[in-house]
């Protein structure tokens, strides 16, 4: 049997804005025990549960005592929970949700292993859908005008998914690459580089980090590369290499024609 057979269709659902004073209002209202957070495009961004109230409400003692010494300060997301005044401020994200088609037994499975009570289903037309190891999938949405995700691909080190954001063509019939995605670690990290269409990218050092390479649609003398930390999404280097195409000006004299880094090269052996 599959989740799709078993859910609640019919789903409350809050805002990040919403105070926790509304959260807990709607929680007993409706006899339940969670409520999924979703954006204005209603896409799950977390989940709010009466633990993360009661959090809230019964906050730090003045005088934790020896048991507290022991234990030592709260951690930074028990800070964060313990200041919340909005359901964006006390929810869990990001959350952990599953595919309608995925078997039912499998999220149970999932249930327990990650000690939670509820599941959100997400509907995955038109994102990127990524089944981790645990059977759970997360997802990367669209962007707003974003049309579709292509050339999705793992990591050699199984660590990172990667995928060209596909967009609107002024001049053409077909989408253009204008941004990169990489889902590492629970987080999105997004790439545009010089705004120029993405026409080829890989993953480098096992997933660590990504190269790609940019040029213009119909007519350019040349390319802009770029290498970039995964994590941090930190610039590492780049490079504008000129092409020797008719119509393209040649090198001034004295000047040294840039040669594609060795890192860059591997984009080559990538296609």
């Amino acid at each position: 049997m599959k989740v799709e057979n078993l859910m609640t269709r019919e789903v409350v659902t809050t805002t990040p804005a919403t105070s926790l004073k509304d959260v807990a209002r709607t929680l007993v209202e409706h006899g339940i025990s969670g409520l999924p957070v979703c954006d204005d495009d209603g896409v799950v961004v977390g989940v709010v549960s009466e633990a993360d109230i009661l959090v809230k409400e019964r906050g730090r003692p003045e005088d934790p005592g020896l048991l507290g010494w022991i234990l030592g300060e709260p951690s930074p997301l028990e800070l964060t929970k313990l200041r919340a005044r909005t359901a964006g401020e006390a929810m869990s994200a990001p959350p952990i949700v599953v595919a309608g088609y995925l078997q039912a037994a499998a999220a149970a499975r999932i249930l327990v292993t990650e000690g939670i009570k509820r599941l959100p289903v997400v509907d995955k037309n038109g994102a990127l859908a990524i089944r981790k190891a645990d059977g759970s999938i997360a997802a990367v949405y669209r962007r707003p005008k974003q049309t579709a995700f292509e050339d999705a691909r793992l990591s050699p080190d199984r660590g990172a998914v990667g995928a060209q954001a596909m967009y609107p063509n002024c001049c053409g019939s077909y989408d253009l690459a204008l941004r990169l995605v990489v889902y590492e670690n629970g987080r999105e990290h997004w790439f545009k580089g010089t705004d120029l269409p993405i026409f080829r990218w890989t993953f480098v050092e096992g997933g660590h980090r990504i190269a790609f390479a940019q040029a213009p649609v119909h007519f350019g003398c040349g390319a802009h590369y770029e290498l970039r930390d995964v994590r941090t999404e930190r610039l590492i280097d780049e490079a504008n290499v000129s092409d020797e195409a008719p119509g393209c000006p040649a090198p001034k004299p004295g000047d040294e024609r840039v040669q594609v880094p060795a890192w860059a090269r591997s984009l080559e052996r990538a296609r």
